[in-house]
C-alpha cells in the first residue's frame, strides 16, 4: 500500500498600499477684484496648506504669499489688466485660476 501525501503551498500576493500622489493642487476659485485708478485688490477662496502666486498679464507680479488677498498697485489709469492666481502646495504649484479681467478706473475720474 503507497501513501500519497499531497502538499499543497497558498501563495498570496500581498498588495502594499499605494501612495496615491496628487500630480498639482487645486487651483484657487472665485478670483475677484476690485479697481482704483492705479491700484487693484484682488481676493480669491482657500486652497488647504497653499502659498500663492500672483500673476498679471501672465508675469508673476507676487509669489509664495500666505494670505488670500493681493493689492497690486502703481498701475495705470483706464489700463485693462488679466489676473490669474496659481496655489503652491509641498512645492507643488497648481494651475492658474480662471483669468480676471480688470480695467482700472481712467485718470480723473
Amino acid at each position: 500500500m503507497y501513501l500519497t501525501l499531497a502538499i499543497y503551498y497558498q501563495i498570496q500576493t500581498v498588495k502594499q498600499p499605494q501612495k496615491v500622489e496628487q500630480l498639482h493642487p487645486n487651483a484657487p476659485q472665485n478670483l475677484q477684484g476690485t479697481a482704483t485708478v492705479t491700484t487693484t485688490d484682488l481676493s480669491w477662496d482657500t486652497v488647504d496648506g497653499a502659498t500663492y502666486n500672483v500673476y498679471r498679464n501672465d508675469s508673476k507680479v507676487a509669489s509664495a504669499i500666505t494670505e488670500t488677498s493681493y493689492y497690486d498697485t502703481g498701475l495705470t489709469g483706464g489700463t485693462t489688466y488679466n489676473y490669474a492666481v496659481s496655489a503652491i502646495v509641498g512645492g507643488v504649484e497648481s494651475p492658474k485660476s480662471e483669468v480676471l479681467i480688470i480695467t482700472t478706473q481712467a485718470s480723473g475720474s
